[in-house]
Order: structure tokens, then C-alpha cells, then sequence
């Protein structure tokens, strides 16, 4: 239905009959405007429509720190009374890279209401946080939004005790820790191409899959470079200063050590925004090596400059400081990061 003005002749005398129907078109006009807007306004509570959610874990595979992603299996299931309404039709896998529908199954329960369960393949972009690597714990997230209805015609009621991870779920290194459901109705900032008097408000799921390492001999082969090196750091300060040549080489070996475990965890893990745990054992080992150069210059200057004793008691002193530091302030961050899982 539309509003049509013409123009024309009016004549004085039908001037005030003439502003009336003026007014009166505009005014309907103005309210088939307004009646377009709040097409999508809230419908009574007892309209929305409750549906049933659940999510069955098939598989997980494929972590890709560098890349950003995973790969899964999963089933999901709707409960719901509505013969018409095609769940699996009408949502989105907001974080997926890309997905396909494999199965489709359609059944109808004791009590009548419909059960619709579908299963999706899909690679999932995702944020590692791998700032207590390697002992780090990851939540896998899959966000499930409802693209067909809005918030008011639709809720969706997890359900937490049928939301099940599969028995054949077996990620190396890894522990699955079970699967949780969080309802929420998220609010777009967008009309998305159509004038609304109300944000867009739809309902969405956001899956849970908390993995924790279960590998403990993975920090040993994550860090055995850095290891080597404080070993070789401490043993150089029994070595004599002069001549310097055996000193700068051990010295040498040990840089080697630290850089070829700084290339193997830059290689395989990617470097995150915040000061990580490999960050901290990185930085002061390197420290560790650049204070053992420096000890070992300034002791050859002293015994160069008939000193002897206090060039002993230097390197006594600093090997009795600096070893002790080192381990504390490894060992203080490993704690900090096991407890934090």
C-alpha cells in the first residue's frame, strides 16, 4: 500500500478543506512508515518460541597455533514444537573459516515435539593464549548464532546434561576437560540493510571446549637448549680466566645453545601479545651468558693488572648470585603458570 499526492487547482474557498486532507494523507502516510518500522518488534512473551539445544563433540584435530585454527566434528540438536521451523536452515558458524553440513536427522518424540539433529565438519578460527606454554589451557570456542529469528521470537535452553564430548575424542598431548553451553542474546550494531526502530538482537550459543596439556616432559624438550646453556654459563666460572681462549668459547657454546632453543619455540609456537613464560626463561638466560661475558672481561683486566685475588672472589661471587637468581626466577614463573591452568 502506498501514498499518492496530486496537485492541482485549488480554490479559495476549499483552501482549509483542501490543508485538512493534506494533513490527514501525510498522517497515514507517517503511520504506514512507523507500522514498516516495528515489523520486527518484541512479540508477547508466551509467542517466543523456547527450543531445546545440545552439542555432541564427534572429533577434534588439527591445531594450528600459527594459522589461528582447528578442525571438528560435531552434532548439534534442537528440541522444539514448530513442524515448520528448519533450525539447521537458519543459523551461522560466526567463527568458522569455512564448514559443511554432513547428515541430516528428523525424528518426532513420544511427547510430539519435534528433534532435529545435524552434524558439521567444519575449521574454526581461533585465539591461543599461549602466554603459560607448555602449560597452557585452551578454550576451544564454536559461536552458533540463530540467523532466522530474532532474540524475541526465539530462545534457545542449552542442554548442559545431554551436551556430551565423544569417547573416540583423543587429541595428543592434550586433555579434553568436557564441553559447556553459554545462552546469550547477542545485539548487532548493524540493522543489516533494514531501517529498525530496534538493534538486531539474536539468539546465540557459544560452545566450550577446555583442553589442558597433559604432557609434563614436553617442557624439558621445550627448553633443554636453555638448560644446556645456564649449565655451561655456571660451569665456565671454575675455568681459569687466562688464558681467555677456553672461557670465550664455552662461553660461545653456550649462545649456541640458547639460540637454537629460541629458533625451535619461534619455529613450532608463535610469539604472542604478552611476556610469556618462554619469554621470561629466553631473557634471562641470554642475560644469564651476557653478565658471564662481562665477569670474565673485567677478571682479565684484574689479573692483567696483578689482581688475582679479587678476580677470584669476583667470579666466586658472581656465580653464587647469579645461579641462585636464575633458578628462582624460573621457578617462580613456572609456578605462576601452573597455577593459572
Amino acid at each position: 500500500m502506498g501514498c499518492i499526492l496530486t496537485s492541482g487547482v485549488i480554490r479559495p474557498a476549499s483552501r482549509i478543506f483542501a490543508v485538512f486532507a493534506l494533513l490527514s494523507l501525510a498522517w497515514t502516510c507517517l503511520g504506514e512508515r512507523n507500522a514498516v518500522a516495528q515489523v520486527d518488534a518484541a512479540l508477547p512473551s508466551d509467542q517466543q518460541e523456547q527450543v531445546g539445544f545440545g552439542v555432541h563433540i564427534a572429533s577434534i584435530k588439527d591445531l594450528d597455533f600459527f594459522r589461528g585454527t582447528f578442525k571438528v566434528a560435531f552434532w548439534i540438536w534442537w528440541v522444539y514444537e514448530n513442524e515448520s521451523f528448519a533450525p539447521h536452515e537458519q543459523i551461522e558458524l560466526i567463527n568458522a573459516a569455512d564448514y559443511k553440513l554432513e547428515t541430516i536427522v528428523k525424528r518426532t518424540l513420544d511427547n510430539g515435539s519435534q528433534h532435529l539433529g545435524a552434524k558439521f565438519v567444519a575449521n574454526m578460527w581461533q585465539t591461543w593464549d599461549l602466554k603459560h606454554f607448555p602449560f597452557d589451557r585452551q578454550n576451544l570456542h564454536i559461536v552458533i548464532d540463530s540467523v532466522g529469528r530474532r532474540s524475541h521470537q526465539l530462545q534457545l535452553h542449552p542442554d548442559l546434561e545431554n551436551s556430551t564430548i565423544g569417547r573416540d575424542v583423543n587429541l595428543d598431548g592434550w586433555r579434553v576437560l568436557g564441553v559447556n553451553l553459554i545462552s546469550e542474546n547477542y545485539e548487532y550494531n548493524s540493522g543489516l540493510g533494514v531501517s529498525l526502530a530496534k538493534p538486531v538482537v539474536r539468539p546465540r550459543i557459544v560452545v566450550e571446549v577446555p583442553l589442558e596439556r597433559d604432557n609434563a616432559a614436553l617442557f624439558f624438550s621445550a627448553f633443554v637448549g636453555y638448560l644446556i646453556a645456564f649449565l655451561i654459563t655456571s660451569v665456565h666460572y671454575f675455568v681459569d680466566v687466562l688464558p681467555l681462549q677456553p672461557r670465550i668459547n664455552i662461553l660461545i657454546g653456550s649462545i649456541f645453545a640458547a639460540i637454537g632453543n629460541k629458533y625451535v619455540i619461534d619455529t613450532n609456537y608463535p610469539q604472542g601479545p604478552s611476556f610469556s613464560l618462554a619469554d621470561r626463561i629466553e631473557m634471562s638466560t641470554f642475560a644469564l651468558i651476557a653478565i658471564a661475558f662481562l665477569v670474565t672481561v673485567v677478571s682479565a683486566k684484574l689479573i692483567g693488572a696483578g689482581r688475582q685475588p679479587l678476580a677470584d672472589r669476583l667470579n666466586i661471587l658472581v656465580v653464587a648470585t647469579t645461579v641462585p637468581l636464575y633458578l628462582a626466577f624460573i621457578g617462580h614463573a613456572i609456578f605462576a603458570a601452573l597455577v593459572s591452568r
